[in-house]
């Protein structure tokens, strides 16, 4: 019985220990792949570019190659940012091959995988030639192993877990478990390449992914429904009207008007008044004319004057035409948590003229007596 009782017991700490030691399998928000043939600051989200000395970096045969001739060159690629989310765990992961490699110290070699899930907290992994190793302080080893970097390409991989640990893979296998350790650094950041003088070399990337989110890609707008006067068609505009009219952008079930920063929309460059969330209209393609029910998602409903958007449209149309439709096109951000993205959308209004009364014409004459 008590041999059973072991092996069950031996059982499941062995199931524990290949569950906590396995491979995270995170969806990557940040892929640079040099099959592209873009370097890594022409990619989305845009990487910083950071050369010293007589550095270079080309992309060829799908290869990114970062060559240095001295110690005193680096060149390495980041990204930082406040808003920055990482998720448990947060994943860092390169392909790559070093070609050449010297160094004035231990301590350094010229490629560097380079990560922290809080500001002032890191760790790193060296890659060098015959060896890779992470640190305990900026002048001090941790940890370190012996394997193969340079007869071909490897995988590297960093996990960086909330509860402190960070687990280093080689080609799938863990390698290295480590700590993250403190260095005065108050913005998160991503970085990549070589970003020391006391080394120097060739390194060849084949790619190197993340799953950190809130990036600030500039991405392609993100097309948004937009429905001027809600529940009204025609979308009339009288020009001599004053007051305010109302706009709407359509939410979904899959899209949230709330991630958007009213302050940053315009309608034909007119900002707007204020704003509320109410459910007003649907989502429709184009910007065809349309009485839209409310469908259960709240919408952003924003306010603008009348005689603000009469004047944007006179700037661009030659003079103002009674019963002539005019597409007025809307334009936003994402709040920076969401990305920064952009949006736009458009949608028409039926221009009328409210011609003035000749009040002359209309009054009584007195009696004369």
């Amino acid at each position: 019985m008590k041999t059973v009782l072991r092996l069950v017991l031996l059982t499941a700490l062995t199931l524990c220990f290949m569950i906590g030691t396995a491979l995270a399998e995170p969806e990557f928000t940040y892929v640079y792949d040099a099959a592209s043939g873009l370097y890594p600051d022409d990619s989305c989200p845009t990487e910083l570019y950071i050369n010293g000395n007589s550095i270079f970096a080309t992309v060829e045969d799908e290869t990114l190659t970062i060559s240095s001739t001295n110690r005193a060159d680096y060149l390495y690629y980041f990204q930082m940012g406040e808003n920055f989310e990482f998720p448990d765990p947060y994943v860092i992961e390169a392909r790559l091959r070093i070609k050449s490699g010297n160094t004035s110290t231990y301590l350094r070699a010229n490629a560097v995988i380079h990560g922290m899930i809080m500001p002032n907290y890191l760790q790193v992994l060296y890659i060098g030639e015959g060896e890779i190793f992470t640190m305990r302080a900026s002048a001090a080893r941790s940890k370190t192993y012996k394997i193969d970097t340079t007869s071909d390409f490897h995988t590297y991989r960093l996990e960086f877990w909330q509860s402190g640990d960070v687990s280093v893979y080689y080609d799938d296998e863990l390698v290295i478990e480590d700590k993250p350790y403190f260095q005065y650094l108050p913005v998160r950041n991503i970085l990549w390449g070589d970003d020391t003088n006391s080394a120097h070399g060739v390194s060849e990337w084949q790619y190197v992914a993340h799953n950190a989110r809130n990036l600030g890609c500039k991405e392609e707008p993100v097309d948004v429904s937009v429905d001027i006067k809600p529940g009204s068609c025609p979308n009339p505009l009288n020009t001599r009207s004053r007051g305010v009219i109302s706009v709407a952008v359509a939410g979904t079930g899959d899209y949230n008007v709330a991630e958007i920063d009213p302050k940053s929309v315009t309608l034909a460059g007119v900002s707007p008044l204020r704003h509320s969330y109410e459910d007003v209209t649907a989502p429709h393609e184009g910007s065809g004319c349309g009485e839209y029910a409310p469908d259960g998602n709240e919408d952003l409903v924003l306010k603008f004057k009348r005689r603000a958007l009469v004047n944007a449209i006179k700037e661009f149309s030659e003079g103002l035409q009674n019963n002539e439709e005019y597409i007025l096109g809307l334009e936003g951000k994402l709040y920076s948590q969401y990305g920064d993205i952009s949006i736009s959308g458009e949608d028409v209004i039926l221009l009328k003229h409210k011609l003035k009364k000749n009040k002359g014409k209309h009054k009584k004459k007195k009696s004369q007596r």
